[in-house]
């Protein structure tokens, strides 16, 4: 991971959530939204904040959202849902790794 240019600390999915926060322009909240369950949580609290930071991350891209989980996975596990439609991911290259 450190090699595709991604920090220590935060996991392939911590970045794909946050690149997907940052394409739709929104907001990670977890830290209010566990509140309840969790009470105040320094850890999440600490993620949120990095999630809502603004910078930039080595996903700069769908192509990139893609493409880099096939490197780390061997697959795409996660998708950006309402984006693309099967077809459009398997004219992209991406047949494989559709789960219908």
């Amino acid at each position: 991971m450190k090699s595709l240019g991604f920090k220590q600390g935060y996991s392939l999915d911590d970045y794909l959530i946050k690149y997907l926060h940052q394409r739709n322009g929104s907001r990670s909240r977890d830290a209010e939204i566990y509140e309840d369950e969790l009470g105040d949580s320094p850890r999440l609290r600490a993620r949120d904040e990095w999630m809502n930071d603004g910078q930039p991350i080595p996903i700069r891209n769908d192509r990139d959202f893609f493409d880099i989980q096939k490197k780390v996975w061997g697959k795409v596990k996660h998708h950006i849902h309402c984006c693309y439609s099967v077809e459009e991911l398997i004219k992209e290259g991406y047949g494989k790794e559709v789960r219908l």
